[in-house]
């Protein structure tokens, strides 16, 4: 069949329709033209099922693969490792369920769970747990948690990052301690507080993490091993430390704040008779440091503690005043002793050694004695003496005073106690004085009662209408 044209030319039939396509297909063809295609996703090696064929959705105008997925411990497990071959070091995977959760997946196949969240008008990331040992449910919490914080302005990031700067107790203890050689005389004690028993018990936790329970634990290990009041002290330089770092702003608050310590009892009476005076100053005369007898001996005649007469100088002794005169006592306070006829001689037989200012000098030069501990002891054996310490003999003058008929508040003087609580416990020596005391009240009561009975009675009271 031809089809014939204006010159009269024919054209065959197959050519003619190509030439004029029926209008059915030009219509289909320009619905194809007009389709968007989905892209194509090369796979991956050991392609996950979900993960190579995502969900679809559109973001402004535009079809795009999506990364929120229902997130389940089984989804999660399942998970293969990022591509080593990607210029990524790790791949995300949305929680569908809540807004900002995140599993993130390494090169090596380790899991983390990450909360992205912003706050002022900065994006942030915090990575909260690693799975399998934080479970989806225990993330998906925990990141609920974390945007009720962020909804009250608070940043959890912050937090984090103290944590991380939050020192030991050891590494704190180390700082607390040049605190305390500058603030406190006994620091030494307190080094070895810490070194001891503090450190060893607790040093690698973090101060933050520190709670009452670790303190009760500690205080109670102590007191099987040493006396209440050897124990209170190590917890009062544990409580210490952690107030100074309230004060420091390291820690908010202290777990030692409000903890109660055992009452001591600690009060001991010993002291010496006077036949024991009398064996303890002979068998110090046999003492062959000379130095060492004298201390001895001015500490019993003076009630002076150990640590004041030890450390003490020529500058400080006025022996025409017949006074001794210590700038610092042991509660913080300058105090002036007064000496008797027997410690003004104990110290006019001492010579001053050249180039030592000490009253007491020791072996070392410029130095004071360091330990008359075992000079006592000797002294002590010879005497046949027994439980009696150093400190003894400043009771031993207490006690010696008050049964002489010194009165309490006198000896509170003597011995310089800013309480006259520390001298109630030589009132039982003074029965004598309170006898004589309560005898002057009687006298007086019983010369009213003469003087009442010798009087006449007064006429009675008339009656009257």
């Amino acid at each position: 069949m031809q089809a014939r044209f204006g010159g009269g030319d024919t054209i065959p039939t197959p050519l003619r329709r190509a030439a004029s396509p029926p209008i059915v297909e030009l219509v289909a063809s320009r619905r194809r033209a007009s389709t968007p295609q989905t892209p194509h996703i090369p796979p991956t090696t050991n392609p996950h099922p979900i993960a190579a064929f995502p969900t679809v959705e559109r973001q402004k105008g535009t079809l795009m693969p999506s990364n929120r997925f229902k997130l389940t411990d089984r989804f999660v497990a399942s998970l293969p490792a990022h591509d080593p071959n990607s210029r990524s070091t790790q791949r995300e995977y949305a929680d569908s369920e809540c807004i900002g959760l995140r599993i993130t997946v390494s090169k090596s196949g380790r899991r983390f769970w990450d909360y992205r969240y912003m706050l002022s008008n900065r994006k942030r990331i915090l990575r909260i747990g690693e799975f399998p040992g934080m479970q989806t449910a225990d993330a998906r919490k925990k990141a609920w948690e974390l945007r009720g914080a962020i909804a009250a302005g608070n940043d959890p990031s912050v937090a984090v990052e103290n944590r991380r700067s939050m020192p030991t107790l050891e590494q704190y203890a180390a700082t607390y301690i040049e605190y305390a050689k500058r603030t406190i005389r006994s620091w030494g004690n307190c080094e070895g507080h810490l070194r001891n028993r503090i450190l060893p018990a607790m040093g690698r936790r973090l101060l933050s993490d520190i709670r009452r329970a670790d303190l009760d634990k500690l205080y109670l290990n102590t007191l099987d091993e040493v006396s209440v009041a050897s124990a209170n002290r190590v917890m009062a330089t544990l409580k210490a430390l952690l107030g100074h770092a309230v004060r420091s702003e390291v820690i908010e608050r202290s777990p030692g704040e409000r903890f109660r310590l055992r009452k001591e009892n600690n009060a001991r009476t010993r002291s010496l008779s006077p036949d024991e005076v009398r064996r303890y100053l002979a068998a110090l005369d046999e003492e062959p440091n000379v130095y060492l007898r004298a201390l001895l001996r001015l500490l019993l005649s003076t009630g002076m503690r150990r640590g004041e007469a030890m450390g003490a100088k020529w500058e400080q002794v006025d022996l025409e005043k017949r006074t001794f005169y210590l700038p610092r006592t042991k509660g913080g306070r300058a105090k002036t002793v007064l000496l008797n006829e027997s410690a003004c001689a104990i110290l006019r037989d001492l010579k001053p050694v050249a180039g030592n200012p000490h009253v007491f000098p020791g072996s070392r030069p410029g130095m004071p004695i360091t330990e008359p501990k075992f000079a006592h002891e000797r002294a002590c054996k010879k005497a046949g003496i027994k439980d009696l310490k150093i400190h003894d003999l400043r009771h031993s003058f207490a006690s010696l005073a008050v049964s002489n008929g010194a009165s309490l508040y006198t000896v509170q003087g003597l011995l310089g106690h800013a309480s006259p609580i520390m001298s109630q416990r030589y009132s039982h020596l003074n029965n004598e004085s309170l006898r004589a005391g309560s005898g002057i009240v009687s006298n007086i009561i019983e010369a009213a009662s003469k003087q009442a009975d010798d009087q006449e009675p007064p006429p009675p009271l008339e009656k009257t209408d």
